[in-house]
């Protein structure tokens, strides 16, 4: 692998990233109140940077500075368009992990997008582990300030999934939370492959 593709793959794996606020609201607007929604809600304001719990600023500023440092322009490279219209600037492989999170979040049962968030959330740590080895190992002069976002997310995200499962093993119905778990596992499994 060289320099330039372990780049690419941060950045195509930050496009996801770059949709996620957007699936949350879309998922918000359809759940109860409740403790699943108040979980959901404490992940939406950590991402814009809204947190008492977890401050710090908004995440797509820490995608940026890591992009930045990695020689990608942020602003050429930073996604067009909402979540129902991707366009063609993300990745092939950008584009059908975030269709099929988008699928999910529309599911008529709010417990199949739930779930789905919360099993890529407890994902989080393992990817970005894996990131920020490929990038200590190809730029060891990278400083830890610029892989911040990285580095928070392994510890932080792991915290948003597990309490989210949590909550969602007390629902009835454990066949939405189920299938929604199963397939974000496969999108997942299948972005890795298709990059």
């Amino acid at each position: 692998m060289t320099k330039d593709q372990v780049a690419q793959m941060v950045a195509i794996r930050y496009q996801f990233g770059h949709y996620f606020c957007q699936l949350l609201q879309k998922l918000l607007v359809k759940v109860p109140d409740g403790p699943i929604r108040l979980a959901l809600q404490a992940n939406l304001a950590e991402e814009q940077g809204a947190s008492d719990l977890y401050p710090g600023p908004a995440h797509c500023e820490g995608r940026k500075r890591l992009l930045q440092y990695l020689g990608i322009n942020y602003d050429s490279w930073k996604p067009q368009g909402a979540i129902g219209q991707l366009g063609d600037n993300p990745h092939p492989a950008a584009i059908a992990v975030v269709t099929e999170f988008n699928r999910l979040v529309d599911n008529s049962n709010f417990l199949v997008g739930a779930a789905a968030i919360a099993a890529s959330e407890s994902l989080v740590p393992e990817h970005y582990e894996y990131l920020v080895k490929l990038l200590k190992q190809y730029w060891p002069q990278l400083p830890d300030h610029a892989m911040y976002h990285l580095i928070d997310h392994i510890e932080h995200d792991v915290h948003h999934g597990s309490n989210l499962e949590e909550l969602l093993a007390q629902e009835q119905d454990q066949n939405a939370v189920a299938y929604g778990k199963a397939q974000a596992g496969k999108a997942w499994k299948q972005f890795w492959q298709d990059i």
